[in-house]
């Protein structure tokens, strides 16, 4: 068997023969895997063990193989500047992205060996990916926020390849579904995150329509005005009086609407 090591070793440059691996109709992956275990139970024969050593068997293939995804891990690093392998991403044909998963579930579930942590985190290793790409969007968002003075970020807005829109719209989703974590909550509203939109709006034109009257003297707006650049005149005639909550019903007499004004609808 170990000539057919050799013939192996031969062709394919090294001895890392495949378990189930066949050479010349002989088993040489189920030898070479008894040979480990033998090793591995201190009963194999020094002379055999040194023969096997000077044709290059590795021993503890699971740390070769560790040791070699942590090479491609690297070189994903040094090219692309941090370690955030997407999941299904492959680097050289082998899937880097699900075996750096498997390291962050060893790691959650206290399996994965200290040594082989202390060597992702010097690399840069985010453990939990959730919670950096939350700081990582709030960021985004203050940033936004700084620029724009506001939180109101539009559904289809993108700031940095981030879809912040997108991404503050499910935040607003999972707070109406009550699955917003509290302190997360706080962080947005800390921000001035606006949790109902519609309603916000609606307030935002009424004050625009307080504006518009304490300047003319009614809230005769035309259909077409604008104030402040919003379409207050388009606005308001859409303001249907039978379908409006009594709360707005209040707000808009407090202001000054006369109801029987044909430009309001009141059925």
């Amino acid at each position: 068997m170990f000539s057919l090591l050799e013939q192996y070793k031969e062709r394919e440059g090294d001895c890392d023969v495949p378990r189930n691996h066949k050479e010349d109709e002989k088993n040489l992956g189920s030898w070479l895997n008894a040979q480990r275990l033998d090793k591995k139970k201190g009963r194999l024969d020094a002379k055999r063990e040194s023969g096997l050593d000077e044709i290059g068997v590795v021993w503890d293939v699971l740390s070769q193989k560790w040791e070699t995804m942590f090479a491609l891990l690297l070189q994903y690093n040094n090219r692309e500047g941090d370690c955030n392998v997407p999941s299904r991403h492959i680097e050289d044909g082998t899937n880097l992205g699900w075996w750096l998963k498997k390291q962050r579930a060893d790691k959650k579930r206290g399996t994965l060996d200290i040594v082989k942590e202390k060597q992702l985190e010097d690399v840069g290793i985010v453990w939990n990916v959730y919670e950096h790409e939350w700081d990582r969007t709030i960021n985004i968002l203050m940033q936004y926020k700084n620029r724009e003075g506001d939180c109101n970020v539009p559904y289809d807005h993108e700031e940095d390849g981030k879809k912040l829109g997108w991404w503050l719209s499910n935040k607003r989703q999972d707070k109406k579904r009550g699955i917003l974590d509290t302190i997360k909550e706080k962080q947005l509203e800390e921000l001035g995150i606006v949790w109902d939109v519609l309603e916000y709006g609606w307030d935002e034109f009424s004050k625009l329509l307080i504006q518009y009257k304490n300047r003319e003297g009614d809230c005769n707006v035309p259909r077409d005005h604008k104030e402040d650049g919003k379409n207050l005149g388009d606005w308001f005639s859409r303001q249907n009086y039978g379908k409006l909550s009594e709360v707005r019903q209040e707000r808009l007499r407090e202001i000054g609407v006369i109801w029987d004004n044909p430009r309001i609808r009141t059925k």
